[in-house]
């Protein structure tokens, strides 16, 4: 693959995510706003615009404006302002294409999710029956282990889920963006598939608000118990799986042995 490829595809799907999210609210804002607030104006909030833009993952809201002010804005739902415009079909058909795309997403979001566990079974970070596949290569052990952490988090409200998962992405991105710019300073001459052609401290610059951003809502989330609970609970698992889990759960697996002795490339996707 050219290395501006990859560049070139992000640039898109941030116009084609961009595009998605801004037609149907403005759409819904020309249907439900033109007599001064007296309809219900449909709309994003801001958590789901993030998560819109960085996972391509669309919620749908309705919004209803009291007097002028956007304070007045509430949870709901597109079908209301796409029933106003194209008719109780239209409607219907936003709800249908809500709930494909929900689905779609939490399975490919199961998939990846049992992929990384089942690579951590092979690092010996997690136990060995998780490395498990059955006949059609599925990572049975891991897909079930991955479910069941997800249904642990069923007796939390959507707004605690919310804060935790934007408290764990920030987390995630956080690791990844700190990497890069350790990266560009201790392997500056590494190969890669790609490089961002602007000098070492223009790159800090350009990402010294994201950082602060991501650490920010890190800090946030530690206000309450449960911010302070999960951030306990990952840093210890961080801390101790690496230094116990082989005494544990066994050896790395023999694939990953191998690849270590040869040189080569283990992907557990």
């Amino acid at each position: 693959m050219k290395a501006n490829i990859y560049p070139r595809a992000m640039m898109l799907a941030t116009v084609a995510m961009l595009v998605s999210s801004a037609v149907p609210i403005v759409a819904s804002m020309a249907a439900l706003g033109a007599d001064g607030g007296q309809h219900k104006l449909a709309g994003e909030d801001g958590w789901e615009a993030q998560t819109t833009a960085a996972r391509g993952a669309s919620r749908i809201v309705e919004s209803s404006i009291r007097g002028q002010g956007w304070d007045g804005w509430s949870l709901g739902s597109f079908s209301v302002p796409a029933e106003r415009l194209g008719g109780r079909l239209v409607g219907v058909w936003t709800c249908v294409a809500g709930v494909a795309s929900s689905l779609g997403l939490l399975n490919a979001f199961i998939c990846t999710s049992a992929r990384n566990v089942q690579a951590m079974a092979h690092k010996g970070l997690l136990p060995a029956t998780l490395r498990e596949e059955n006949h059609k290569g599925t990572p049975s052990a891991a897909l079930i282990f991955s479910t069941a952490s997800i249904l642990v988090l069923t007796p939390f409200t959507f707004a605690e889920l919310i804060e935790l998962n934007m408290a764990l992405y920030a987390m995630s991105l956080l690791m990844e963006q700190i990497a890069l710019l350790r990266l560009r300073w201790t392997e500056p001459e590494m190969r890669r598939p790609y490089k961002i052609p602007i000098p070492r401290m223009w790159l800090c610059l350009v990402y010294a608000p994201q950082i602060t951003m991501c650490a920010g809502i890190i800090l946030f989330s530690l206000r309450t118990g449960l911010g302070v609970l999960l951030w306990a609970s990952t840093i210890g698992a961080g801390l101790l799986l690496p230094r116990f889990g082989r005494r544990f759960f066994g050896l790395p697996s023999r694939e990953l042995r191998a690849h270590h002795r040869g040189g080569g490339r283990f992907d557990a996707d």
